[in-house]
């Protein structure tokens, strides 16, 4: 989404949406790093389940979510 703003010459809104890009990389860290707290230190070899992943509420729709 940023590139087309760029295209179509609107850089506070790209800037924007590069802002909030970051911001939710940021919160996939910070969950991945509390995940791995709360196993004791290390995921490796565990099953771990997420729950509610998916981003239409009432769906299993997760196409285009990170991975």
């Amino acid at each position: 989404m940023a590139v087309r703003a760029e295209e179509l010459g609107v850089d506070v809104l790209s800037d924007f949406i590069r802002s909030v890009e970051a911001i939710n990389a940021g919160q996939r860290t910070e969950l991945a790093e509390l995940a791995i707290d709360q196993a004791g230190g290390s995921v490796a070899g565990k099953r771990i389940a997420v729950l509610g992943a998916a981003f239409k509420p009432g769906t299993d729709d997760t196409r285009n979510s990170p991975r």
